[in-house]
């Protein structure tokens, strides 16, 4: 069942989150336990290096892999490796990437007051990082932001449902006071 499973998720996140792998190569497949990948992935006493839009952040693969369900801790990352370099490249924003680091180092997510709510979302699905785990002290913050995100959402789809309803009610007046003045002529 598992197998099964590890077959299909990276593909239901990658068309959950709209990214496409670098790499033109197939998926990997999950290798059996015990069984050494002669060299070609990271072995967990190693370190990661993390290309994020051009800057460098390490990790130790033993921390990234104690979050099996994210992109950097399943062998989803493998879609970003570059074989040249060994580095993991990432074309996400870099300010952003500190907390997503910061989560797999501490196993909570704090939330920056000062950047976008959606972009800090985005990252989050990006990366697989569930929106659960927000630590105690951004908790409140966070429902606040997402409730007024929700609320926006609402008023500009009713907006929009206000913008439809006063273009068809224009164009029936001049479809009107156009059959009006061909009747009048």
């Amino acid at each position: 069942m598992a197998t099964s499973v590890a077959s299909w998720l990276p593909f239901a996140r990658a068309s959950a989150v709209g990214w496409v792998p670098l790499s033109r190569r197939p998926m990997p497949t999950p290798l059996p336990s015990g069984v050494d990948c002669g060299g070609t992935t990271a072995k967990s006493g190693e370190k990661l290096t993390l290309n994020v839009s051009g800057r460098q952040y390490a990790a130790w693969l033993r921390t990234i892999e104690r979050f099996p369900d994210t992109l950097l801790g399943s062998a989803e990352r493998e879609y970003f490796r570059d074989a040249d370099t060994g580095e993991y490249f990432f074309d996400r924003d870099p300010d952003l990437f500190r907390y997503i680091l910061n989560y797999y180092r501490t196993g909570r997510i704090h939330m920056p007051r000062d950047v976008c709510f959606t972009a800090f979302v985005d990252e989050l699905a990006f990366f697989g990082i569930r929106t659960d785990i927000i630590a105690d002290c951004c908790h409140e913050e966070y429902e606040d932001r997402s409730a007024m995100h929700t609320v926006h959402d609402v008023v500009q789809g009713r907006v929009q449902l206000a913008s439809d309803f006063g273009k068809r009610l224009r164009a029936a007046i001049s479809c009107h006071l156009t059959q009006t003045s061909k009747e009048s002529a």
